[in-house]
């Protein structure tokens, strides 16, 4: 009996990997041996990735490349489906990241087609009607935010 109970729970775990995109398909470096030592060629590109979630605590304003390296993580996850999100989040989320691109909003300059809603947008979103605007409108309330204050931002609501 147990056998099986581990075999249905073995079968149900697959179809559920199958489903949600996770983490587990990650070839993890040890730390602890260098890149020679684990076979890795010199000419190897590496993807540079925490492996430990964080708490809101822990991202400190003060380390600018902790910030953004979890910035740039958080959002690749948020586009690739990763972190699923809501339709209102994917655009609050895109607004702020507007804002960290391009700065305040500027009427002449932020009109219909300057954004490219496939660097903004998780796939699910991209196509429904009206978007962008949603995106522009929720960008008008961030007047003032800083960069660093974006990526923050970002970080805490993902």
């Amino acid at each position: 009996k147990q056998w099986y109970q581990r075999r249905v729970r073995g079968k149900k775990m697959e179809t559920l990997r199958k489903k949600l995109h996770t983490d587990d398909d990650i070839l993890w470096l040890n730390h602890e041996k260098s890149l020679r030592e684990q076979g890795i060629p010199d000419d190897q590109m590496l993807l540079l990735r925490k492996k430990l979630f964080f708490s809101d605590i822990n991202v400190d304003r003060n380390d600018p490349v902790q910030l953004n390296l979890m910035y740039i993580q958080d959002n690749t996850c948020v586009l690739n489906g990763t972190h699923k999100v809501s339709q209102e989040d994917a655009i609050t989320l895109a607004a702020i990241r507007v804002q960290i691109q391009f700065g305040n909003h500027d009427e002449n300059k932020h009109k219909k087609g300057f954004l490219e809603l496939k660097d903004l947008l998780p796939s699910e979103y991209r196509k429904v009607p009206g978007m962008e605007k949603k995106v522009f409108a929720e960008h008008r309330k961030l007047i003032g935010m800083t960069e660093l204050n974006g990526k923050l931002r970002y970080i805490k609501y993902c």
